[in-house]
């Protein structure tokens, strides 16, 4: 079965919480802590929830998360809780269309 730590890393932007920068985010960007940990969405001078989807965890489940994400984002973490790229639709669609062709003549 295949899990998020076997997907390619897709990267977003980020901003250090207390970075001056993060007053002038546009339109949006993930907002770490000092050690990595993703913190929240910072969109148009909101605070936004963040989704996790753990790199242990599988594709199943995460197809599942996304449908209940208003981002259409899940941020990937690492067991550590580090921040580790993001998930969305078309990166799913591209890894399983891959998988699926590296396994058409198994």
């Amino acid at each position: 079965m295949m899990r998020v730590g076997d997907l390619p890393r897709r990267d977003v932007p980020v901003v250090t919480h207390g970075d001056p920068q993060l007053a002038d985010v546009s339109p949006r960007a993930l907002v770490l802590d000092a050690e990595g940990r993703p913190q929240h969405w910072q969109e148009n001078g909101q605070r936004l929830a963040v989704h996790i989807a753990q790199e242990s965890e599988s594709l199943r489940h995460v197809y599942s998360a996304l449908l209940d994400v208003p981002q259409g984002v899940l941020v990937r973490v690492t067991a550590e809780g580090h921040y580790a790229g993001t998930v969305d639709s078309a990166l799913l669609s591209d890894a399983l269309n891959r998988h699926q062709e590296l396994h058409r003549n198994d």
